[in-house]
């Protein structure tokens, strides 16, 4: 399996953004990475619970100094939740995965998508 590459989708001011593609985690433990790389204040994460029983999302801290702690959610069957994320704490800005934010999910029933608000 691999990796899940999340590119925010762009609205703008007063016009239709288009749709949000939320793409399925294909192995919990590869989960998906969220481009941070834009205006990342104005980004929205979308994570979406495919399943017919709640389960956990995580986000990974950051490897920077505010990057101290995991957040997990939970997440109830069939719902989406938004999250505005502060990047300081979230965002990786060394290595391979500087600029984007990793988000890892309890079952392949997690759906991860991006906003970018204007």
């Amino acid at each position: 399996m691999a990796v899940i590459n999340v590119i925010p989708t762009v609205v703008g001011q007063n016009e239709n953004g288009g749709e949000v593609t939320l793409t399925a985690i294909t192995a919990p433990a590869d989960g998906a990475v969220v481009d941070f790389k834009g205006q990342d204040s104005k980004i929205v994460v979308l994570i979406k619970n495919n399943g017919a029983a709640a389960q956990t999302a995580t986000i990974k801290k950051g490897d920077s100094i505010q990057g101290v702690a995991d957040y997990a959610v939970t997440i109830a069957a069939g719902k989406t939740f938004a999250y505005s994320l502060e990047s300081g704490k979230f965002k990786n800005v060394t290595g391979a995965n500087k600029g984007k934010v990793i988000i890892l999910g309890s079952t392949i029933d997690i759906q991860v998508g991006a906003i970018l608000l204007p």
